[in-house]
């Protein structure tokens, strides 16, 4: 079912710098599309607090964890996460997106619009950005009406949708329908609203509001998620051949979401096996919901290393990293490299274990033979100009930076290295 993810008033903005420690955040960012929202908060916490990302990449990873907690509806933890990426990054257009978004459900519009104008300025080509600063200047000048409590219309959203978690559906109700009182056009309101009619088995309402997302055409992922709903109710209906193709337009519009196969998968296995087309009366019975996307994945625990793969043992050894096992880490990367010889994060992580023992050359070598099999991953340009500069090998290092500031150009850190080894270089001492 499409519920959490779908809360936020228009799109979370990420950044697409890799940090360091590519491990942990590429896992975070897995299990944040999966809705595994707690791991990936956890996950990003590992990478935050692991001391191997530039201040540029460690922006991304508060920005990104800020959009989790976004989803999960902890304003004041996303807003120190987005202020904590600004610090860093005072030109993270993405961040500034997203805090104006904190803003605006706290009722801050002035400093939401304040937000949006920098992230315009920042990005002048991205179309998000206009429409909207659009939404809020509108939002801004448009009348308070009699019984107006200067709270925004996404409160009564977000708040419906708590009401609806704890199983107090009058109460989501009449949240989400102030919501919609308050801005006729919120779509996600609507949509929300729908899925709480389903619940209640009040299928025509639930329709009817779905239909008005698609009516409104004015949120992409609202649009998205209708479509889905839409596909459940014709599911509950028996309406095989509409389900498909409300859930294949779900899919062109968030092609990367999982929830959309399974459910094609499914409708395509009910709709084979349905009998001969012909009257008949409305399916009773209710339909088995996909297991949710929170479900933990299957304990490795007590499990022998050669039943796991080079990935899951990566994961371990960078636990292990993590509490300053940098021997323990090492044998595991060992272990990962020997199941998946061309596993080229394993060889990445274990490159800053050696890096961190002060085994430069074998970090060197690590970090190479990562080029070699991901010429495209820019970070590690950056981490083997380190241990090159670490052994005093300036030249080579102050190539690899040149590298990184070609691929990275808006990353300070590279040229802050870049400065750092030529003053080495000049000076006549290390």
């Amino acid at each position: 079912m499409k519920l959490l993810k779908i809360l936020v008033l228009g799109c979370l903005l990420t950044a697409l710098a890799l940090p360091a420690a590519a491990g942990p955040f590429e896992d975070a960012q897995a299990a944040h599309r999966q809705k595994r929202y707690e791991d990936a908060i956890r996950l990003f916490t590992v990478d935050i607090n692991s001391g191997t990302n530039t201040p540029y990449n460690l922006a991304v990873v508060y920005n990104n964890r800020g959009n989790t907690y976004l989803v999960m509806g902890e304003l004041d933890k996303a807003l120190a996460d987005f202020n904590r990426a600004l610090e860093l990054n005072p030109k993270h257009a993405n961040a500034f997106y997203n805090r104006s978004i904190v803003y605006e459900r706290q009722g801050k519009r002035d400093l939401a619009i304040a937000d949006v104008e920098r992230f315009v300025k920042l990005k002048p080509d991205d179309p998000d950005g206009p429409r909207r600063l659009a939404l809020l200047r509108r939002a801004k000048a448009t009348p308070p009406s009699q019984d107006d409590d200067a709270k925004p219309a996404t409160f009564y959203n977000d708040r419906g949708w708590k009401h609806y978690k704890a199983g107090k559906f009058a109460e989501a109700l009449a949240d989400y329908n102030r919501a919609i009182k308050k801005d006729p056009t919120f779509a996600l309101a609507y949509n929300n609203r729908g899925i709480v009619y389903r619940h209640l088995k009040k299928y025509d309402q639930a329709m009817a509001d779905y239909r008005k997302v698609l009516e409104l055409a004015n949120d992409t992922r609202a649009t998205a998620f209708a479509y889905f709903n839409l596909a459940l109710l014709h599911e509950l209906r028996g309406d095989y051949a509409t389900a498909i193709r409300e859930v294949q337009q779900f899919i062109k519009l968030e092609p990367n979401d999982p929830d959309g196969p399974r459910l094609l998968a499914r409708l395509q296995k009910k709709a084979d096996s349905a009998k001969p087309a012909g009257p008949g009366p409305v399916p009773t019975t209710q339909v088995t919901s996909p297991p949710p996307a929170t479900t933990p994945p299957p304990t490795t625990a007590g499990l022998p290393s050669t039943s796991l793969s080079a990935r899951d043992i990566t994961r371990a050894g960078w636990d292990l990293y993590r509490q300053g096992k940098l021997n323990e880490a090492i044998a595991k990367y060992n272990l990962a490299i020997k199941k998946d010889p061309n596993f080229a994060l394993a060889y990445h992580n274990r490159g800053l274990a050696f890096r961190k023992k002060g085994m430069y050359d074998r970090a060197v070598a690590d970090y190479t033979r990562v080029i070699q099999i991901k010429p495209d991953v820019d970070v590690v340009y950056y981490n083997r100009s380190l241990a090159y500069e670490l052994k005093g090998d300036y030249q080579k290092a102050l190539a690899d930076i040149d590298t990184y500031i070609k691929r990275v150009p808006k990353d300070p850190d590279g040229p802050a290295a870049k400065r750092r080894i030529q003053k080495k270089m000049a000076s006549p001492t290390k």
